[in-house]
């Protein structure tokens, strides 16, 4: 079992060697394989720009439907995680998740999973299979097609990072020089990509924390963003801790403020229904691109007996909602908004169109062409006890918005008595809220970023 194998840091040994007696002048590792502990006769100088850091999940169609799944991985951390998380992201109801230990390198794993008719499942590194899917160099062709055809004719998923946050400095190669080389120390600073750098650096020392070493349980993450990073932190210590942590490092504190001061209001605020014409307008576009992508950003957009294509959601609700409803989504932007730079034209060696699934009155900022499958009521129709309510408490400071939408009806009734939106502080997600509240009347200072509603009551109440 490779479980009971030494680190992959002994693998880097020999490397090592060489830098210190000066036989080679520099090291390209996979970031992720290189120890935690720092090092004195060594340094890592520099990083190019990070591929993505998540995991794939590829599954037989054949699965669906399975009881008890078994899938190919033999790392400790990916088992920990996805067992939790995997029962509610299938698109059945399955009872058991058993991780079975496969070796050899990403075509060789592939080729086992798909030899070995007990074995549903296989994870690896999305930036591994990116970089094999993507290779032009003609000694890799036979690679690529053979990959290519594990997508087309299966199923597959890029997993969230805030159920499962990968090996620290996964998909990102590090570049080590000996510490007195200030030769290559000035050169490399100058391709280093810094934002890479020092994501990485901080994912190092969390784990380092726990102990290092990547037979560990614990999966660790940091995304920077223009808001903040966003860091996700799973696993189990050896010590039997439970970790879990998701949620945003940012500059600008939030004010700390009583209970009774928060106020978020209820989605049932605003009605959504489907419309007769959903499926028309869909099928209108089904069939015109080589991968048709559809982007769901709540799952009342969802269109039953949609044409093939890749399901992205907007967050994990949604995903576990069409789950539950027997879609099989893809993968997800884990609420961090439209604008993430997950929905790429190129995914999995597929050349993708983007569509969204929106309501009649969208009329936000979007990179993707829209299609109308659900209608909102008007403004007219939300009740006004709440906002009644709201009003004669005087107590309300902050507000929490969960769309663009809510944010513009309830606006409708503080308009008609008087209150003004620039007078409280306003607290929305990382996506498109977050831009069309930063083009409202309102003050920077009084707009704060959070995950979710549960990080914004936990950061911002006494």
């Amino acid at each position: 079992f490779l479980k009971q194998l030494p680190d992959t840091s002994k693998l880097t040994e020999d490397f090592l060697k060489d830098l210190t007696e000066g036989s080679t002048d520099l090291v390209v590792h996979s970031w992720k394989d290189l120890p935690t502990a720092p090092k004195t006769e060594t340094m890592i100088i520099a990083t190019l720009p990070r591929a993505d850091q998540r995991d794939l999940l590829l599954m037989k169609k054949s699965a669906v439907g399975s009881a008890e799944v078994n899938i190919f991985s033999s790392s400790p951390r990916r088992e920990y995680n996805l067992t939790k998380c995997l029962p509610e992201l299938f698109s059945w109801k399955t009872s058991k998740i058993n991780f079975l230990p496969v070796r050899g390198n990403v075509q060789t794993r592939v080729k086992k999973w798909k030899d070995e008719p007990n074995v549903h499942g296989l994870v690896v590194a999305k930036a591994a299979m990116d970089r094999l899917l993507n290779a032009t160099q003609e000694e890799f062709q036979e690679t690529r097609s053979f990959l290519r055809s594990a997508f087309r004719d299966d199923n597959w998923m890029v997993l969230p990072l805030s159920e499962n946050p990968t090996a620290a400095a996964q998909g990102a190669l590090a570049v080590e020089i000996k510490s007195d080389r200030q030769d290559l120390i000035q050169l490399f600073r100058k391709i280093n990509h810094t934002m890479t750098f020092e994501a990485v650096s901080v994912e190092r020392e969390i784990l380092q924390q726990y102990g290092g070493g990547c037979h560990q349980k614990i999966g660790i993450s940091v995304l920077p963003k223009k808001y903040g990073a966003v860091v996700s932190l799973r696993g189990l210590t050896d010590q039997g801790e439970k970790l879990f942590r998701w949620d945003l490092e940012r500059q600008k504190l939030a004010p700390k403020l009583a209970g009774e001061d928060l106020i978020s209001f209820p989605s049932e605020m605003i009605k959504r229904s489907a419309i007769s014409a959903a499926a028309e307008n869909l099928t209108k576009v089904s069939g015109k691109e080589k991968a048709l992508g559809l982007w769901i950003s709540r799952a009342e957009a969802w269109v039953p007996n949609a044409p093939d294509a890749i399901i992205w959601t907007a967050g994990l609700q949604t995903w576990r909602k069409l789950a539950a409803q027997g879609v099989w989504v893809n993968g997800t932007n884990d609420g961090l908004g439209e604008a993430e730079d997950t929905l790429t034209t190129e995914l999995v060696g597929q050349n993708v169109k983007w569509y969204k699934l929106t309501h009649q009155k969208s009329d936000g900022p979007s990179q993707m062409e829209k299609i109308i499958t659900y209608e909102i009521k008007s403004e007219e129709e939300t009740p006004s006890d709440l906002i009644r309510e709201i009003l004669a408490s005087k107590r309300a400071k902050m507000f929490f918005w969960k769309s663009t939408t809510q944010f513009e009806r309830i606006k409708v009734h503080f308009d008609k008595v008087g209150v003004k939106m620039e007078d409280h502080f306003h607290a929305c997600g990382p996506g498109s809220t977050r831009e069309f509240l930063a083009q409202q009347n309102l003050s920077a200072e009084k707009i704060f970023v959070f995950l979710n509603e549960t990080e914004w009551r936990t950061k911002c109440q006494m």
